[in-house]
């Protein structure tokens, strides 16, 4: 079997400081695949940056340039507490975003049997324009929606297993047929925005 595995050091350059969210979960991954004699057996692909009209297939404009231009000013933060800005921020947002396009691109077109995409900052609580939760641009959502947009697929499935939410991803596809969005998660708290009350009342998996 052929498992591409799609990782880049731009993602540590993502410094998010003691936030849970930073760069050590990548390492952590990366050290369990050497010590399990993994890492050989998988084909190791770097990725790409996305380009701007990839990302806006699903983000607006304003979206891309405040994360662009938040992390040459030296912010900080951007729309959220959680959402933690360094100077290459958005050059590793952007690089997840086509990494994973390039994964579900090699799948689909069976060059790989399948891929796991190690990228970073992470994507499903981003909405079309704003960033949130710790993810700027989301990036299973932009992958379903090339996959549908530009290759022609019917029906795309995205299964997401997480502590949260992916409040993002079901706001992009909750009205469409072609993309199917199944959300596993524990956390209530997102429920209580009532930009978000919406939630409780369709029809998702809780455990």
């Amino acid at each position: 079997m052929n498992t591409g595995f799609y990782t880049n050091p731009i993602y540590l350059e993502h410094d998010t400081g003691s936030h849970p969210e930073n760069a050590n979960r990548l390492r952590a991954i990366q050290e369990k695949l050497e010590s399990g004699g993994l890492l050989e057996r998988l084909i190791l692909q770097s990725g790409r940056s996305a380009t701007s009209q990839e990302i806006k297939l699903l983000h607006s404009e304003k979206l891309i340039s405040a994360v662009e231009a938040a992390a040459e000013s030296g912010a900080r933060t951007l729309h959220t507490p959680d959402c933690i800005i360094s100077p290459q921020t958005f050059n590793a947002a952007a690089h997840a975003v086509g990494s994973v396009l390039d994964g579900v691109i090699e799948v689909a077109e069976r060059r790989l049997d399948n891929a796991f995409c190690a990228v970073r900052p992470p994507g499903h609580h981003a909405e079309n324009d704003s960033a949130m939760g710790f993810c700027f641009f989301n990036n299973i959502a932009l992958a379903a929606e090339f996959l549908t947009r530009e290759m022609g697929f019917k029906r795309v499935l995205i299964f997401d297993f997480d502590v949260h939410h992916g409040n993002g991803t079901q706001h992009f596809f909750e009205e469409r047929s072609d993309i199917f969005f199944a959300s596993i998660h524990q956390d209530l708290w997102h429920i209580f925005h009532e930009k978000n009350v919406r939630w409780w009342r369709r029809c998702w998996i809780y455990s």
